[in-house]
C-alpha cells in the first residue's frame, strides 16, 4: 500500500501543470516631469536611454558608440514631424538587452542631443524607439514606470476589460513607428504615440478644424475628444505645421495603459485608475 501511495504521488508531480512564467517587466525613471529613461545594456556596457516611441530609430551619443566599440559610418537620412531633415551616421547589428533579456538587434544612429538640452541638464546616453521592439508585445504603464515582454498568456490577461483602438505601424527602411487612429466626421486621421514628446499635444495645422480648433492661434489651445467611449484624450494642443497628421505624447500617454502587439497591428488601451 506504501508503495502503490508513494507511486501515486510520484504520478501526479509528473502530470502537474507548471506555474505560468511572469512576463518580463522593465523599470522605467521620470526624466524631468514627464518622459522616461530605461536602462540598456550593449556590447557589456550600460547606460541610460530615453525612452522615445516616436522616435522611429534608436540612437546613442558618440560618447557612447565608443564605449561600445561601434565605428560610425555611412549616412541615414529622414525628417522630423516638422519636416528638418535630420543626417545621422549608424552602427549596424546593435544587440540591445534590459533587465537580462535581449531585446533585439538593430542599427542604431549616432546622434548628440546635448544641443536640445537646458544648460546643466544631464543628457541620456541614446534613445530607445520601437524598432527594437517590432517583433514583440509590449505593454507601456507610464504611470506605473514599467514596459512589459507580453507572451500569449500574458496578453490575454493584460487586455481583459480593455478597449482595442485601430493601429498602424510604419516601416521605413531602418525606421519603425506606431500610430492610433482617430476618428474625425470627414474620416479618420492617424497620430503618432511619441514617448518623447513631453509638452503638449498636437495636431497638424491643416487637421484643426475638424477638431474645432482656431490653426491660426499662436498659444495652447484646450483640446478634448474620445478615441472611443470611455477613452478620452484631454490636453493642451498646439496646431503647428507638420508632416505627421497629429501627435499624441505623455499628455495622452500618461493616462492610459497601452498594449501593442505590434506582429499584428493591434493596440488595447485601459484608462489608469487614479485615487480620488
Amino acid at each position: 500500500m506504501a508503495l502503490r501511495s508513494a507511486l501515486f504521488a510520484a504520478s501526479l508531480l509528473l502530470t502537474a501543470t507548471p506555474a505560468a512564467a511572469e512576463p518580463t517587466v522593465l523599470e522605467l525613471e521620470p526624466l524631468r516631469e514627464r518622459l522616461r529613461t530605461i536602462e540598456v545594456e550593449i556590447n557589456g556596457q550600460t547606460g541610460r536611454f530615453m525612452l522615445d516611441t516616436g522616435g522611429g530609430l534608436t540612437t546613442v551619443t558618440p560618447a557612447f558608440a565608443g564605449r561600445i566599440g561601434c565605428t560610425p559610418w555611412g549616412r541615414t537620412s529622414g525628417p522630423n514631424m516638422f519636416g528638418e531633415i535630420l543626417d545621422l551616421q549608424r552602427c549596424d547589428g546593435i544587440v540591445i538587452h534590459s533587465g537580462g533579456v535581449e531585446l533585439g538587434s538593430t542599427t542604431v544612429g549616432v546622434f548628440d542631443p546635448s544641443h536640445l538640452l537646458q544648460p546643466g541638464q544631464p543628457a541620456p546616453e541614446g534613445s530607445l524607439a520601437l524598432d527594437v521592439f517590432k517583433d514583440r508585445v509590449v505593454t507601456l504603464d507610464v504611470a506605473g514606470n514599467r514596459l512589459i515582454l507580453e507572451d500569449a498568456e500574458s496578453l490575454a490577461g493584460r487586455i481583459d476589460g480593455a478597449i482595442e483602438l485601430p493601429m498602424r505601424t510604419s516601416r521605413e527602411v531602418f525606421a519603425f513607428d506606431a500610430y492610433i487612429g482617430v476618428d474625425v466626421p470627414l474620416g479618420r486621421l492617424w497620430f503618432i504615440l511619441d514617448s518623447g514628446a513631453g509638452g503638449v499635444l498636437l495636431v497638424a495645422r491643416d487637421n484643426a478644424e475638424a477638431f474645432g480648433l482656431d490653426p491660426a492661434a499662436e498659444g495652447p489651445q484646450p483640446l478634448k475628444f474620445d478615441l472611443a467611449p470611455g477613452l478620452p484624450v484631454e490636453g493642451l494642443v498646439v496646431t503647428p505645421a507638420m508632416m505627421l497628421q497629429g501627435n499624441l505624447g505623455m499628455p495622452f500617454m500618461k493616462d492610459y495603459v497601452l498594449t501593442m502587439d505590434f506582429p499584428n497591428q493591434r493596440l488595447w488601451a485601459k484608462r489608469v485608475e487614479r485615487p480620488n
